[in-house]
């Protein structure tokens, strides 16, 4: 299973805690092969709402014995079942908050899980899916003028963290209104869906990747991808500027006019299967 956790859109200034979705994926025909059998289930997971069930073969204590114990679990966000679409993945975890990020907030999108359980194509589908609405202010703005969105992609690896867009290292720095700034990484401009997509792929594949038990290309890294929706005045920085990209903390917004919302995609490197941790190595690390 995979679990995404996202941060629920909130009024302009207002904060909201953390909601937990969990999408369970199928099983794979390499698995199915191998003997592998299913022991997840989603009860009543249409729609939003939801439960986990795991079914655990246990042996009772004369050793002979066995028996299922089964233990339930109800994400704070919802639960999905294998058969659920990209579409309702989109709408249940990530819709509120694209539209919290358009009107000026920040939202942020972050999917955990082990090796091989679907967090990359998960991303991949809410991005496609989040591109056209973001395109849109692009095109047409607040005000009716257009203004570009501005895109940067970041790989942490250990200690380090290389900008997925120009292959350059940056460096992380505390901020002096609190948060974190990422030196030297690079800012897109961006004024289509195809633009960001394109920009998605060429970042994803710039990312370190390893052959895993799970994977035979798993990510290897974390990827923070985040989309800025500048507020509509003043002109723009030059196309392909580098400066801090700043996570969290103080400022105010503009005293007049709209506010810079953002959307941050976090795809985390998987954690790791035991049969991968046996053969672990420093360079498979994230």
């Amino acid at each position: 299973a995979e679990e995404e956790a996202a941060e629920a859109a909130a009024p302009r200034g207002g904060v909201r805690g953390v909601s937990a979705y969990v999408r369970k994926r199928p099983l794979l025909p390499s698995e199915a092969a191998k003997g592998d059998f299913d022991a997840l289930s989603v009860e009543g997971g249409g729609g939003g709402g939801g439960r986990v069930v795991a079914h655990a073969c246990l042996m009772k204590p004369d050793l002979v014995r066995m028996y299922l114990r089964h233990t339930a679990m109800s994400p704070s966000g919802g639960a999905l079942g294998e058969g659920a679409a990209g579409e309702e993945v989109y709408r249940l975890a990530a819709h509120p908050l694209v539209e919290h990020a358009l009107s000026g907030g920040q939202a942020t999108l972050l999917t955990y899980g082990q090796t091989g359980s679907g967090k990359t194509y998960t991303i991949e589908q809410v991005f496609s899916l989040a591109s056209p609405l973001l395109a849109a202010r692009a095109r047409h703005g607040a005000r009716g003028s257009a203004a570009p969105l501005r895109v940067s992609a970041v790989e942490v690896l250990g200690r380090r963290c290389v900008d997925l867009l120009s292959g350059s290292p940056c460096q992380p720095l505390a901020a002096a209104e609190g948060g974190i700034e990422l030196k030297g990484a690079t800012l897109r401009q961006v004024w289509s869906g195809a633009q960001l997509e394109e920009l998605l792929a060429a970042a994803s594949a710039a990312r370190a990747t390893q052959a895993t038990g799970a994977n035979a290309t798993s990510s290897r890294s974390h990827m923070v991808l985040s989309i800025d929706v500048p507020p509509h005045q003043g002109p723009p920085p030059p196309p392909g500027a580098t400066e801090a990209v700043r996570f969290g903390g103080g400022g105010s917004p503009p005293a007049a006019g709209p506010a810079a919302g953002r959307l941050t995609l976090v795809d985390c490197a998987g954690s790791e299967w035991a049969a991968d941790s046996a053969a672990h190595c420093r360079e498979r690390q994230p």
